[in-house]
């Protein structure tokens, strides 16, 4: 993999919550979306696949695959499922940590939680989330992936821009 880019307002948004202390929730969230997007390259590199970078933003990440359109159902498939695995497994890592490490436990519970939110909302039916990626695969949708994939990720970002910027001015 070339890169890993954080969007410009992701690392404002993580300055702010640097100066209001509300940062450690941030980083950990963030490094979980991270793992998260890694699991998708991971095994997107083990189909043989050219994965071109990673960008994490305020609302999410996205892995640049390339070929991705040309995999066949299963594969298609795969790669978007690991994503939500990747979360899964992390969760039940972090419940595993609290078990040995409860003096931590607020902590490994908001690890719990937050990989469990990340991976049920990326497993709903609606692209570009992991859900409707796997929908497309399966064809219950005609999906030109690729052009839609971009459009939407831009969409996703102006939006995340704009709910973001009038807290950056306050």
């Amino acid at each position: 993999m070339s890169r890993v880019r954080l969007s410009p307002w992701l690392i404002a948004l993580a300055a702010l919550s640097l100066l209001l202390g509300e940062s450690a929730y941030l980083w950990a969230g963030l490094c979980c979306v991270l793992v998260h997007e890694w699991g998708h390259a991971l095994c997107a590199r083990a189909l043989g696949l050219a994965v071109e970078g990673m960008e994490i933003a305020p609302f999410g990440g996205v892995v640049y695959v390339r070929g991705v359109e040309q995999l066949g159902t299963g594969a298609a498939v795969g790669v978007a499922m690991a994503g939500p695995a990747t979360s899964l497994a992390l969760a039940g890592l972090c419940g595993c940590a609290a078990y040995a490490l409860p003096k931590f436990l607020p902590f490994w519970a908001r690890l719990i939680e937050i990989n469990l939110v990340l991976a049920l909302t990326n497993l709903l039916p609606a692209f570009p989330l992991d859900g409707g990626r796997v929908l497309c695969a399966l064809g219950y949708t005609q999906c030109m992936v690729s052009v839609a994939q971009k459009a939407l990720y831009d969409i996703r970002r102006d939006l995340s821009y704009m709910t973001y910027a009038p807290i950056l001015f306050i």
